[in-house]
């Protein structure tokens, strides 16, 4: 399953949207050439000026079609994470340890000697 983000989406949009004014242009030049109204030379420069920006839009295209990986490994990352976070935990060094406390824990608050734990707000749900 391909995933798309907002940014990308958009893109996607604004490549079409370059597109179709580029194939406008693009036809009313040849329209004017014919008409006679636009020299033969400067129609042969903004015509390659357009095939350019048609390349151009054509890598982006194909860099857009090239899927991103990187939100489906961050919500692997964080699945795996909470299903086996007591392992995680359990077998990790004291600094990793005292991450984990940081992210799990983020709502940590002290009431005189009484320490008032709450947990953060995305992970109260796993709570049982």
């Amino acid at each position: 399953m391909k995933l798309y983000t907002a940014t990308t989406i958009i893109s996607w949009k604004r490549i079409g949207i370059s597109w179709l004014m580029l194939k406008k242009i693009k036809r009313k030049l040849l329209d004017l050439l014919i008409a006679g109204t636009v020299p033969a030379e400067v129609y042969r420069s903004k015509n390659a000026e357009y095939e350019t920006a048609k390349i151009e839009l054509q890598a982006k295209i194909e860099q857009l079609q090239t899927p991103d990986n990187s939100v489906e490994r961050a919500i692997d990352k964080v699945l795996n994470f909470s299903q086996n976070s007591f392992a995680i935990f359990k077998s990790s060094q004291i600094e990793e340890k005292r991450r984990i406390l940081n992210i799990v824990f983020a709502n940590f608050l002290m009431d005189g000697k009484n320490p008032e734990i709450s947990m953060h707000k995305n992970l109260s749900s796993y709570q049982k």
